[in-house]
């Protein structure tokens, strides 16, 4: 799975997977998040992984999410932070 989600106040307001190069379903990549995408190295019209031969997916996934946010995502953020998961199942 390489979907990337932005939740705000409860809602879904942004959903694509990158690694896909596509939004909900197969429904193009949301256009505000191309310049993203290409501003972390993927091509968002790009097919195939990049020229080293790898997808990078989970790594332009936190570029993206710090982009963002403007949280700087480290080794330390991962350690010091409390992340809680759920499912409203």
């Amino acid at each position: 799975m390489s979907h990337f989600f932005v939740w705000k106040d409860g809602e879904r307001t942004v959903y694509f997977d990158p690694l896909l190069r596509c939004g909900f379903g197969l429904d193009p990549m949301p256009a505000a998040w191309e310049p993203r995408l290409s501003a972390v190295g993927i091509d968002p019209h790009g097919e195939g992984p990049l020229p080293d031969g790898r997808f990078h997916v989970v790594e332009a996934s936190f570029a993206m999410a710090a982009n963002y946010t403007g949280a700087q995502i480290t080794p330390e953020f991962f350690t010091a932070s409390t992340f809680v998961v759920g499912t409203a199942n």
